[in-house]
């Protein structure tokens, strides 16, 4: 098990379909506030193991290769409120403009031959900063379970809860694990 702050939790869900969308059997609870809500989010990628991630010290091109072997693809619906996704994605297009806009004004204020442009990157790396801390703050992460099963993860505790209250009543494949 792997620390979150602020009682983050996981919340290990049944493993939908490649393609399909699927509406795994999830509280109607958003998965970052914990506050109930009908609202739903359709979220597609790829998930890898968590012990992908270790094969970095081999090399960019090992955990590359690592992981896209060992990941899979995803097309899932989850509970998220339209609010808490919409700052999600604002902060994200906040972070985005910050991180180019501090390249390209370094670009410039070099072609015009001021002195120090790199000081203009320092804007860049604001804007990574940011986009690193939004993405950790207000979204979730998805990767794969031990068993093959998706793993959502930094979820709110309230949403673990009421996901772990509905495996006890008729969900076998929704469960989750309290991270402290």
């Amino acid at each position: 098990m792997s620390a979150y702050p602020l009682g983050m939790a996981t919340v290990l869900i049944s493993p939908p379909a490649p393609d399909v969308p699927t509406e795994p059997p999830l509280p109607a609870v958003c998965l970052k506030t914990g506050v109930p809500t009908g609202d739903r989010v359709r979220v597609r990628g790829r998930a890898a193991p968590s012990w992908a991630g270790a094969t970095i010290v081999f090399g960019l091109v090992a955990w590359l290769f690592v992981s896209s072997a060992s990941s899979r693809s995803y097309d899932i619906l989850v509970p998220f409120r339209a609010e808490a996704w919409q700052r999600y994605r604002t902060l994200r297009r906040a972070a985005s403009v910050t991180f180019w806009a501090g390249i390209v004004l370094a670009g410039v204020v070099g072609v015009a031959g001021a002195s120090a442009p790199w000081m203009l990157l320092l804007l860049s790396v604001v804007g990574l900063a940011m986009f690193v801390v939004n993405d950790w703050r207000n979204s979730f992460g998805v990767r794969l379970g031990r068993d093959g099963a998706l793993v959502l993860t930094r979820v709110h505790r309230d949403f673990a809860a009421a996901a772990e209250g509905r495996q006890d009543q008729s969900a076998p494949s929704a469960r989750s694990s309290k991270i402290s």
